[in-house]
This record gives structure tokens, C-alpha cells and sequence, in this order.
């Protein structure tokens, strides 16, 4: 989700669950300016919050990437540098999300904000999951509420979310290391009781989605969004509640 209205110049948005803007050009890594940087990063975590605000079953955060070798994502630098004060590192966890802080609460909108990734291989954008149920029986739209309610949230800020997939067709579970080994779950629809099973994530192909950093054990599971199941919400039964649940574009 791209948090500008406009694409910013000398990016590029696409979708990929979230909209990730990506500066052009071929120079060298080095610490380098980001036009309209702290402005972008703004309107960004504004939109976060608002989301994470109003959607109580997603979770997101403006993350950024690279996809040069040379600087992968643990060794990004951020750098913001408000005028007649020192420079200020922008916090990035392990997943990329960028946190600002209150040293920067007060600096003017075009504050200089520098990135240490070579042009053309940093992204910045706004990413979402769902957050994993806490119990193991629970109600098909229940297990189905991340996606049900990013598609609301991408009607409700149709010009800012334009370039996500216009519907999110439903929902990944993601086990890490489950016991049992091969989960799955049930769902006790009227007409009988539907077993789905998970399969290696090693295998899990999807153009939108990539798996990194799992253990040889991870298993996932492909949940579509049936608009008649929730409608008739039935109970959904899952073997091991999930690490992860993730919305599919």
C-alpha cells in the first residue's frame, strides 16, 4: 500500500500485498539522498496507524528492502538530518519495518533523508499480515479477517491503495516448526465436515509471496476467501494455531 496518492518521483509502485516504491538508476551504494524522503515516510506511517487503528485484525508497518547483495537488509542506514541538529538513524527491525522517532517529530517535511542501498535496489513501502488466531476453534470469518478486512481498508482508501490487488483473494497460514508435523484444520460447513491439509512451505510458490529464513519443518496452508463460507460462518477447527497468517493478493 503506497501511502502517496501519486507515485513519488523516480519511483516505481507495484503490489505485492503492499505497494513497494522503488528508486531508479544504476549509481554505486553509498550514502545517498531519498527525494521528498521524510515526507514519504510520513504519509506512510500515517496511513499505518490508521489502518492498524481501525482493522483490529491486521498488523502493518512501512518496511523497507534492497535487493542489492552487497546490502542486505539488516545492513540498510537510514539517516535523517534536521536542520541545525545531528543526525538521526531510523530504526529497522529484523522484518524491515521502519519506526520513526521522536527525535524527528519536530523536523520540517524536507528534512535530508539518506539510505546506504545502491539507486534502483531500495524499496520503501507499506506491508500487512494478520494476526494469527489465539485459540484453536474459532469461526470461519474469524480465520478469514485479515483479508476481509484489508479488502476494506483498500475500498476506504481507494486513491492511496490503488496499486494493491484490487481484492485479496483470502489467507496463508504459515507454521514454523508445528507438532504435529503435517498440520491442518477442519471446517464443519452443513453439508459435512471439509479437511484441509498443509504442505511443505520449501514448496510454496506464489508470484506475490516469498518465504524466507524458515526451518526445514515449515509447513503452509492456502486458505481462498469464500464469500459463501462467511456468510455461513461455520466453525473452523485447526490441528496447531498458526505462527503466521498471512493476507494473498
Amino acid at each position: 500500500m503506497n501511502a502517496c496518492a501519486k507515485p513519488a518521483r523516480g519511483f516505481r509502485s507495484r503490489a505485492l500485498g503492499a505497494v513497494l516504491a522503488t528508486l531508479g538508476g544504476t549509481a554505486a551504494a553509498a550514502d545517498r539522498p531519498i527525494e521528498d524522503g521524510l515526507t514519504r515516510l510520513r504519509e506512510m506511517s500515517t496511513k499505518v496507524e490508521a489502518v492498524n487503528r481501525d482493522f483490529d485484525a491486521l498488523a502493518g508497518c512501512v518496511q523497507i528492502g534492497s535487493s542489492d547483495p552487497a546490502t542486505p537488509r539488516d545492513r540498510i542506514r537510514l539517516v535523517a538530518t534536521p536542520a541545525g541538529a545531528g543526525p538521526v538513524a531510523l530504526p529497522i527491525d529484523a522484518r524491515g519495518c521502519v519506526t520513526l522517532p521522536p527525535a524527528l517529530a519536530g523536523a520540517a517535511d524536507d528534512t535530508p533523508v539518506t539510505i546506504n542501498v545502491a539507486e534502483g535496489k531500495a524499496s520503501l513501502g507499506v506491508t500487512f499480515s494478520a494476526r494469527p488466531p489465539t485459540t484453536r476453534e474459532l469461526d470461519y470469518a474469524q480465520l478469514q479477517a485479515g483479508a476481509i478486512q484489508l479488502n476494506a481498508a483498500i475500498r476506504r482508501e481507494a486513491g492511496v491503495m490503488r496499486f494493491m490487488a484490487p481484492r485479496i483473494k483470502g489467507v496463508l497460514l504459515l507454521w514454523k516448526a508445528p507438532q504435529p508435523a503435517e498440520p491442518g484444520l477442519r471446517i464443519q460447513t452443513a453439508a459435512g465436515e471439509r479437511q484441509l491439509a498443509s504442505t511443505p512451505a520449501a514448496d510454496y510458490r506464489h508470484d506475490d509471496v516469498t518465504l524466507t529464513d524458515l526451518p526445514p519443518g515449515a509447513r503452509v496452508l492456502e486458505l481462498p476467501l469464500d464469500d459463501k463460507l462467511v456468510k455461513a460462518n461455520p466453525r473452523v477447527v485447526l490441528d496447531v494455531l498458526p505462527d503466521r497468517v498471512i493476507p494473498l493478493p
